[in-house]
């Protein structure tokens, strides 16, 4: 008797690829294609000498108060302000370890709302250091505007870094340690000297 055939193995399913994450895909297309616009090109060439402008007029502030009768709360202020500058100044060159620094540790300047508020504030400050520094504030003031604009409509052009939470926490307690610092020193009245001869009772 001539054996049976065997039955034909069953074929083994075809697994398909695991379709690409969002995350992976969202990344892919926050990365911009195309070249920069000029917008964004001559936004940061603005914001780099306005920067360089303020750090200039408070470092000249600064030496100025260092004789008698120096104010300190203002040269308190100019010095913060000259720190500030600086940040904006080291952001704008897009140098790759300034960048991974500043969105480790200040990381509302890849946000088009908290930028555009931080030159605000930062121009409040100018206004107090005198005529140049009401035309550095009245320039911040402008390109506040100009920033919240540009960055809304060209938002591929200002991601961040990927940051942990620890590091966007730091970030923001940062920012606004740095902020409330600055206006409360801004507020402090000035000490009057007391006239030679006269005491107090």
């Amino acid at each position: 008797m001539p054996p049976l055939p065997l039955p034909p193995s069953p074929a083994a399913p075809r697994l398909s690829s695991p379709p690409p994450s969002t995350n992976a895909v969202v990344m892919s297309q926050a990365k911009p294609t195309g070249p920069v616009p000029n917008v964004v090109r001559y936004l940061r060439l603005v914001n780099l000498l306005t920067s360089v402008g303020v750090c200039v007029l408070s470092f000249v502030i600064i030496l100025g108060s260092m004789g008698a009768g120096a104010d300190l709360t203002k040269a308190i202020m100019c010095l913060y302000v000259f720190c500030f500058g600086i940040m904006i100044c080291c952001f704008e060159l897009q140098l790759k370890a300034v960048s991974q620094y500043i969105a480790g540790n200040f990381g509302f300047f890849f946000d088009a709302k908290m930028r555009s508020a931080f030159l605000l504030f930062v121009a409040m400050l100018c206004f107090d250091l005198g005529p140049l520094g009401i035309v550095c504030g009245a320039a911040l003031s402008c390109i506040s505007a100009i920033n919240l604009y540009a960055l809304c409509k060209y938002p591929d052009y200002i991601q961040a870094p990927a940051l942990s939470e620890e590091q966007k926490k730091n970030a923001m307690n940062t920012a606004t340690r740095s902020a409330a610092t600055a206006y409360i020193n801004s507020q402090v009245p000035q000490q009057q000297p007391q006239q030679p001869g006269f005491t107090q009772v």
